[in-house]
């Protein structure tokens, strides 16, 4: 039997009770690539750059292409609230989120935090871009992902620069914004950073951000290729930790390739928006 987890723009998660550890990823009924294009993104363009930066493996969440029945499908969409893709596929991924008995969670954005009296704590938020933007001023105060949420007029929760050079810290300002107990913050900010920092996360993602768009999506030097999709995904990947005790398990997930054809005018009117309006300053 399958249970509604949430629906994404691109995405509808169940879990199933034939699989507690895992979520099936339906892709949703639109013009956007298959469970099958997104495994082979994936598998054969990020994870091996990621690795070759150093990442440590585990942190990597396993994807599988599982084959679904007709009846499985209709299930599925009998559950969903928007139209799903007439598909014999879908992806089967490790449940990375925590919502055991008892666990109070609060959402800000595409960020998350949850507890339990017992001291378990969760956390997902995105990382983001790592390093400036290419084509920011020399000038530049803020980072692109700050700067995005200064022209938007949303808080900014973390800054993904200082998240780089000041993990610990930074996490505890992040985690200020959430109901989380005093008591816990400096603990879960502290497994945390030292969980990221041990698998050499953020630094294989801030590397592979900068090796695949070297010149900014204003640069005609740019080209719309597998590289920049691979840098754009890896500017919007997620980043889930549950610690229990001192023991914290990290898994970075949500790869999926965004079309060039279709995002670059959005991206480029998103740059010189943030240019022209001196939201980096």
């Amino acid at each position: 039997m399958l249970h509604l987890l949430g629906v994404g723009g691109a995405n509808v998660v169940f879990t199933s009770d034939d699989s507690p550890d895992h979520v099936l990823r339906f892709r949703r009924d639109k013009q956007i690539p298959s469970s099958q294009d997104v495994y082979a993104f994936m598998t054969a363009a990020v994870y091996p750059r990621l690795r070759a930066a150093g990442i440590d493996p585990r942190s990597l969440v396993d994807p599988q292409i599982r084959l679904i029945s007709r009846e499985l499908l209709d299930e599925a969409q009998k559950l969903s609230p928007v139209p799903l893709m007439d598909t014999k596929e879908a992806l089967l991924l490790e449940n990375c989120q925590y919502y055991g008995v008892s666990c109070r969670i609060k959402t800000l954005g595409s960020s998350s935090v949850g507890y339990t009296d017992s001291g378990i704590v969760f956390i997902s938020f995105k990382p983001k871009w790592l390093a400036h933007s290419p084509n920011a001023p020399l000038e530049a105060v803020h980072c692109r992902t700050c700067a995005l949420n200064r022209m938007r007029g949303r808080p900014i929760l973390y800054c993904p620069l200082r998240l780089l050079s000041h993990p610990r810290e930074e996490l505890e300002r992040f985690l200020a914004h959430y109901d989380l107990p005093e008591k816990w913050v400096q603990k879960a900010a502290q497994r945390f950073s030292a969980a990221m920092q041990s698998a050499h996360v953020l630094d294989a993602l801030v590397q592979v951000q900068t090796d695949c768009d070297p010149f900014g999506i204003l640069d005609q030097k740019t080209e719309m290729n597998e590289k920049f999709q691979v840098a754009m995904a890896t500017r919007d990947c997620t980043l889930y930790g549950l610690i229990k005790g001192d023991n914290c398990v990290i898994k970075l997930a949500d790869f999926d390739p965004k079309d060039p054809r279709e995002k670059a005018k959005f991206w480029k009117n998103t740059e010189n928006n943030l240019i022209t309006g001196n939201w980096y300053s």
